[in-house]
C-alpha cells in the first residue's frame, strides 16, 4: 500500500500520460491529477494508521517544517527565481538549486516566526474578542 501510494503520488501524472495518451489528448488534462490525488490520499491513510509514521510526523524538525509550510509555499518560487537571476551563468543550475534549499528554509522560518505566527495569534484573539466582549487584552 505504501509503495503504491508513493508511486501514484510521485509518478501518477507521468504514468497516466504515457499509458493513456488518447484520453489525455481528448481534453482530459486534469485526469493525471486524479492519480496523484489517490496517491496522496493513500499516504494520508497510512500516516493516520501507522504508529511508526505518526512518530516520524511528530519529530520536531518535521513538525516545524509542517508549521512553516505555508510560508515555504509562499516564498519558495521567489527565492528560487532570485537565486537563478543572480547566479545563473556563474554557478551550475544544480548548485543554485542546492543553495536555494537552506535559503528557503531560513526565510520561511523567519517569515513564519515574525509575520505568520503573530497574525495567527492576533486572529485567534480577535475571534475570541468578537465572540466574548469581556475577553482580556491582546497577549504579548
Amino acid at each position: 500500500m505504501a509503495g503504491l501510494s508513493l508511486m501514484l503520488y510521485w509518478f501518477g501524472g507521468f504514468l497516466f500520460l504515457h499509458l493513456m495518451r488518447k484520453v489525455a489528448a481528448t481534453g482530459g488534462d486534469d485526469l493525471p491529477d486524479w492519480f496523484t490525488a489517490c496517491g496522496s490520499a493513500g499516504l494520508i491513510v497510512l500516516c493516520l494508521n501507522s504508529q511508526r509514521l505518526k512518530r516520524v510526523l511528530h519529530w520536531s524538525p518535521i513538525h516545524s517544517l509542517g508549521k512553516m509550510s505555508y510560508s515555504l509555499y509562499l516564498l519558495h518560487f521567489m527565492v528560487m527565481f532570485a537565486f537563478i537571476h543572480l547566479l545563473y551563468g556563474r554557478l551550475p543550475l544544480l548548485a543554485i538549486f542546492v543553495l536555494c534549499l537552506p535559503a528557503d528554509l531560513a526565510l520561511s522560518w523567519a517569515f513564519y516566526r515574525w509575520i505568520e505566527a503573530p497574525f495567527l495569534q492576533m486572529g485567534r484573539w480577535l475571534s475570541e474578542r468578537l465572540s466574548n466582549p469581556l475577553a482580556g487584552p491582546l497577549p504579548r
